[in-house]
């Protein structure tokens, strides 16, 4: 094994599990608050409430599966708990890529306007379903990971020295196929579509306001903007863990390297960060919060320095 490579998976697990821990526990924090204050929490803040918490416990899982694959921990537990563990994220990962594709069925409804009584009626229904599709996104993503309980070979890893464990996951190749495609293709498939319908209302509505120079930037063109700017940001954070996580799943389980699962996981355990910060970047609330946040350290900081 690569030396000290344990001291850095080490390091990559704290860093990345308090950070993501700390990002996604204030989102969540926030609309809590909200709820707490019995505030009705609009249907966008419901969806990202819901990532939130997806985002922490994604984040929990991975970092017990980083430490107990490091330390070999699995060694001295069932085969079966670090299957179930893995199911675990598989599942939370997909659910995250409904969840986005949600939120962003959710801002393009709001972003685009039609004049036909029929989208103006559609639109109302879409949204008041909102809550139903955050359930269809969980029963779709328990559905296509939980075969894999039994859809999973695990086989003895005769190269022990180099693999901290001794037994590998052989995935079944056409239903990985089947889960990526169903979990990570077809919901980015739905929010690319969501962001280009966007832009496109997006570019509208510039063209209109170009004419008045005092309207370019009102605060509708700015939350346009921003709503087209989170959707795109978050879909290429997905679309990259899409990539990781299909290389994880059809090619590296069959030759594990060190220090490519070393890579991999890491990538896999910034995501829920990098969610974080869009999200909060995103948010006029979130926003306000951690701007807050920052003048009150920069104040502590200012006054302790005299």
């Amino acid at each position: 094994m690569f030396p000290g490579l344990n001291l850095i998976r080490g390091i990559i697990t704290a860093v990345t599990w308090i950070c993501g821990t700390i990002l996604n526990l204030s989102v969540v924090a926030v609309f809590l608050r909200d709820w707490k204050n019995k505030i009705n929490l609009a249907v966008g803040d419901q969806i990202i409430l819901t990532i939130g918490w997806t985002n922490l416990l994604s984040q929990s899982f991975c970092a017990l599966d980083f430490i107990c694959v490091t330390y070999g921990f699995y060694i001295l537990l069932p085969k079966e708990f670090s299957l179930g563990v893995f199911v675990v994220i598989i599942f939370l990962n997909c659910l995250l890529f409904w969840l986005i594709a949600s939120l962003s069925i959710c801002y393009c409804l709001k972003l685009v306007n039609l004049s036909h009584e029929i989208w103006s009626d559609m639109k109302r229904r879409i949204l008041n379903a909102i809550p139903l599709l955050l359930l269809g996104s969980g029963i779709i993503s328990f559905a296509i990971s939980l075969p894999f309980v039994w859809k999973t070979e695990i086989k003895d890893d005769k190269n022990t020295t180099d693999h901290l464990n001794d037994y590998l996951f052989i995935f079944n190749k056409p239903f990985s196929c089947i889960n990526i495609t169903f979990g990570c293709g077809l919901p980015s498939v739905i929010t690319s579509c969501c962001i280009g319908l966007s832009i496109k209302s997006l570019l509208k509505h510039i063209w209109r306001m170009k004419k008045n120079i005092s309207q370019f930037w009102s605060p509708q063109t700015k939350n346009h903007l921003t709503a087209c700017r989170t959707m795109f940001l978050l879909l290429v954070i997905n679309l990259f863990l899409f990539f990781v996580y299909t290389l994880n799943i059809l090619i590296f389980s069959y030759s594990p390297d060190p220090l490519n699962e070393t890579v991999l996981w890491s990538l896999i355990m910034l995501n829920p960060s990098g969610q974080a910060i869009v999200l909060i970047l995103g948010n006029s609330k979130l926003a306000n919060m951690w701007s807050k946040i920052w003048l009150t350290l920069l104040g502590l900081g200012h006054t302790s320095a005299f």
